[in-house]
């Protein structure tokens, strides 16, 4: 089809770069139901591309690969100079030649500047690369999780949609806040790391970028390390807003709900181009709503439950895996928390998130007598008497479905002050009195929760068709002169 032109969707391209890119896939089988001829492609990286590859044969999908067969560049160097004891504030000895060498890649205006220059290279080739991809394919449109992921992928995609007007949609997948994305820069001091701060340590080159990419700093700190922006900038796809999803080389927005869309228009996104669509996994969650009693029996029958044992769903939080804690304290929080929410008067049945391995958890049955889901999460959901989580996306889920939760520590500000349905609570030992108090309680009234998800537009089932439609009339932007 043309692009934006309204008539049925032949075909979409994906953009595969983290653990979240499964739910795009997951989504175009969704659109696949309401155009059975729909045909998918996807780019990603080799790193990615190797880390899905059973998913990706399973699909049949074979992506377009973008970016040097080694991975990210700057990884690279950071590894060697941490191996070779010369990162920043680190004062441990080696052979003189290889600590001044190093040092001087990490460190220096001039190795910077070769970076860039570097990246600039490569982007150029995935430039080429992904335009030529697209000319050949002409997709209806490319779904993205970001527009702000200046990688050898995302922006070279992104870039390429835009100079052949393929309309670039990034639909609502997982919550993300500025403040939680500072918190990935800052070490557990509260100090940004040397890499991403302006001033330290200090060098002509950052105080060039600094006054150059002003609008890449938030509370002193880059959003990426200054060569990558740079080079980004100058190859054409730097977000003017990256600490915001929906500023950079994007044509729709997709939203959870109106609250969602406002924090969107608050962050500087153009109204233009939010839409109010809901998770991607919805239609999903709704029929877990209303499958809710034959799902309860069939979870008694599998875990052998008693007929009258109230369900609690805790989806295991991912500290560890998100870059949060360090796997020692993660596994402290985590059995903590299974000690607060299982009991002999509940069934605790546990959502193992998919970047996760679940043999690793395993333990939680064994040592807790909790149960491990099989299902995901929002094929069950609906299934809960008590959902449990740690500032998930997936709170929303049990509040559309009428379902209280609990929301235990996080190592970042809670996000979802906004729905009374949550109960926080961060000490792992009051778990086990409020679980039950709120099980015993029957009086909630959902209605300002539901008002604020956008309930009545979007939790209907019918989000593929509503989807579908929204791509089969999107339109791209002009590209800028």
């Amino acid at each position: 089809m043309e692009a934006g032109t309204g008539s049925q969707l032949e075909s979409v391209l994906v953009v595969l770069n983290n653990h979240n890119s499964s739910a795009l896939i997951d989504l175009c089988n969704q659109i696949r139901s309401v155009r059975p001829g729909l045909k998918t492609l996807a780019a990603c990286s080799p790193a990615v591309e190797a880390g899905m590859r059973t998913r990706l044969k399973a699909e049949g999908l074979t992506p377009l690969l973008l970016g040097p067969p080694g991975g990210n560049f700057t990884a690279s160097v950071n590894k060697m100079a941490e191996t070779a004891g010369v990162a920043p504030g680190n004062a441990r000895s080696r052979p003189s030649l290889m600590r001044r060498v190093l040092s001087w890649a990490v460190n220096s205006s001039p190795g910077a500047f070769l970076r860039q220059k570097l990246i600039e290279y490569r982007l150029r080739v995935a430039k080429s690369v992904a335009l030529d991809c697209l000319k050949k394919h002409r997709p209806g449109a490319v779904l993205s999780l970001s527009d702000r992921s200046h990688d050898y992928v995302e922006g070279p995609i992104l870039w390429a949609a835009r100079r052949l007007g393929i309309p670039v949609v990034l639909p609502y997948v997982s919550q993300f806040d500025a403040e939680a994305a500072l918190k990935y820069r800052r070490d557990a001091n509260g100090l940004t790391f040397p890499e991403l701060s302006p001033d330290q340590p200090k060098s002509l080159y950052k105080t060039w970028a600094k006054s150059r990419l002003a609008d890449q700093v938030y509370q002193n700190t880059f959003f990426q390390a200054p060569y990558v922006l740079l080079a980004s900038r100058v190859e054409g796809i730097l977000s003017s807003n990256p600490w915001w999803l929906g500023s950079g080389n994007s044509d729709i927005v997709c939203a959870e709900s109106q609250h969602g869309a406002e924090k969107y228009r608050r962050g500087g996104v153009p109204a233009d181009k939010i839409r109010v669509t809901g998770h991607v996994t919805l239609d999903s969650v709704y029929r877990s709503h209303v499958k809710r009693d034959e799902l309860r029996e069939s979870l008694r029958r599998g875990f052998g439950l008693p007929g009258g044992m109230p369900l609690v769903i805790l989806s295991m939080p991912q500290f560890a895996e998100q870059g949060y804690l360090a796997w020692p304290e993660h596994w402290a929080r985590i059995r903590e928390i299974l000690k607060g929410a299982t009991s002999p008067d509940w069934a605790t049945l546990v959502s193992i998130h998919p970047r996760s391995d679940p043999a690793e958890y395993a333990f939680a049955e064994a040592e807790f007598g909790a149960h491990i889901l099989r299902p995901r999460l929002a094929e069950i959901v609906g299934a809960a008497d008590l959902f449990v989580a740690s500032n998930s996306t997936t709170f929303s889920w049990p509040a559309l479905c009428g379902i209280r939760s609990v929301a235990v520590w996080s190592p970042v500000e809670f996000l979802f002050g906004f729905l009374g349905s949550i109960v926080p609570e961060y000490d792992s030992a009051a778990l086990p009195q409020l679980i039950g108090t709120l099980l015993n309680e029957s009086d909630f009234s959902f209605e300002a929760d539901w008002a604020a998800l956008s309930r009545s537009e979007v939790f209907d089932g019918k989000f593929a068709e509503r989807f579908t439609a929204l791509l089969e009339t999107a339109k791209a932007a002009p590209e800028p002169a």
